[in-house]
């Protein structure tokens, strides 16, 4: 699938300049083109495509359904990873629809139990409504392909109040994705405090010498962490330890098949964690052992990371336990002093008791003097 995806790209560029529209021409992209259609979001709430989700927007859609076991649930993935770089610009300037190509099937219900894998975020909603009109609205946004199978990983992205759109793919770079859409904006520079935030949210990855770092970032990332807790899917931390290679080769080669066996823990993974299956990726044996090396250098790395950190922790309880031991002598060593001036002033106060019986004499003197 990512062979295909890339293969795609370069269908994706002629679309691209079919969809461009320079913004110094007429706009050819308004509510004389879009239909005005309703449609209804994952929480059942209803507009009008144009007037209330496009007009005066910048505008990103994509499409997905939620049975797919090939690349949506990855896309969105993707695009979940994007809109953290957008940062707080999402629901205020930008906005963000998924629309399903399975409207019979994806009612409001069932896209708002598919969205619960991906948080929810303002400005981003999970597009449903009449098949009919919903067929008419992806043909008029580009999406013409002819059968599921063939759908493609792409967005469509557009500024209406200048009317300039056009397309790109979610299987690129992440940062150069966020990019596009955040240059739609007239207002965003370089120096903008948007770009700062979003180079801060949005990870960067040197690629090097390590042997699957790139296949994992384009296909993996989006849905899994190495020792950084579960993302979409499960921690991938020490997976090859806790999983076998031959096992997980089979899941990154031929996951339908393990699906279709009813593999006992294929099957539980997919009961875990429901609402994003596990995609066919169209890797080779090669692509797969190298992802595979690439997540198990990872995972030494943050073994040796954790290790690190443990030995610090644990050398600043033992210096943090010896001052404890070193306050707790010197508070012995007080309170001895202190039981040192009890006894002095015992001492003291028994010379006085001794001291005064002469003067008990004088006062009681001889009454005859």
């Amino acid at each position: 699938m990512i062979a295909k995806a890339l293969a795609r790209c370069a269908a994706s560029m002629i679309a691209a300049a079919l969809l461009m529209v320079a913004p110094a021409e007429a706009k050819t992209w308004d509510e004389n083109y879009f239909p005005n259609y309703t449609v209804y979001d994952q929480d059942g709430n209803s507009y009008k495509f144009y007037d209330d989700l496009v007009r005066g927007k910048i505008v990103v859609a994509n499409f997905i359904y939620t049975t797919c076991t090939d690349i949506c649930g990855l896309a969105t993935a993707r695009m979940a990873q994007v809109i953290e770089g957008l940062g707080d610009r999402m629901g205020e300037e930008i906005f963000v629809y998924s629309i399903t190509l399975t409207p019979e099937i994806d009612t409001p219900e069932t896209l708002k139990k598919f969205t619960t894998a991906f948080g929810e975020v303002d400005g981003w909603k999970f597009l449903t409504g009449d098949p009919e009109e919903m067929k008419e609205l992806r043909w008029k946004l580009g999406e013409r392909s002819r059968f599921l199978g063939e759908h493609r990983s792409d967005m469509v992205m557009g500024n209406d109040t200048d009317g300039y759109w056009r397309r790109i793919s979610l299987m690129g770079n992440l940062d150069s994705v966020t990019r596009e859409i955040l240059d739609l904006d007239p207002q965003f520079s370089e120096n903008s405090q948007t770009k700062i935030a979003r180079l801060g949210n949005q990870q960067r990855h040197a690629l090097s010498h390590r042997p699957g770092e790139g296949l994992f970032q384009k296909a993996c990332s989006g849905c899994h962490k190495i020792g950084g807790g579960d993302r979409i899917g499960p921690d991938l931390y020490d997976v090859s330890a806790k999983r076998g290679h031959d096992w997980l080769m089979r899941v990154l080669i031929e996951p339908a098949k393990l699906r279709d066996e009813g593999d006992p823990l294929f099957t539980e993974l997919d009961a875990q964690y429901p609402n994003v299956l596990m995609p066919y990726l169209d890797l080779s044996e090669a692509d797969a052992r190298d992802v595979l090396k690439y997540i198990d250098w990872r995972s030494a790395e943050v073994r040796e990371i954790r290790i690190w950190d443990q030995a610090i922790l644990d050398a600043a309880g033992a210096h943090d336990a010896g001052a404890h031991v070193h306050e707790a002598g010197a508070h012995a060593h007080e309170a001895e002093a202190d039981a040192h001036d009890a006894e002095a002033h015992a001492h003291d106060a028994g010379a006085h008791s001794h001291g005064a019986e002469p003067d008990s004499h004088v006062t009681g003197a001889d009454p005859n003097g």
